[in-house]
């Protein structure tokens, strides 16, 4: 079987792709910090994860009003992630990201 990690549990995406596929595959949720590289590699080595899936990032509103957090949030663990996915064997990685502007 294989074993689905992903992030971002409270966005709606996430939400409706575990609805979906929670009885054909084993999907974990990732529900610390993904600043936490630590925490992040012992869940996938732990519950020996095959496809990681990165949902969650912050907002450009939030972006907007906490640049650092946004760097720290959508470039830097997603970069950290990345680079310990591809020293991984057989390890598949979707990173999924909205961006909805609305301009009056």
């Amino acid at each position: 079987m294989i074993n689905i990690g992903y992030d971002g549990f409270n966005s709606y995406v996430a939400k409706n792709f575990y609805n979906k596929y929670k009885n054909k595959y084993k999907i974990y949720t990732f529900k610390s910090d993904i600043n936490n590289i630590d925490k992040l590699k012992a869940f996938i080595n732990k519950k020996k994860i095959s496809v990681f899936i990165r949902v969650g990032a912050l907002s450009r509103s939030k972006c907007d009003s906490y640049p650092k957090k946004c760097l720290s949030i959508n470039y830097t663990a997603n970069k950290r992630l990345v680079d310990f996915l591809k020293k991984k064997k057989k390890i598949y990685f979707f990173f999924i990201l909205f961006f909805f502007f609305i301009y009056y």
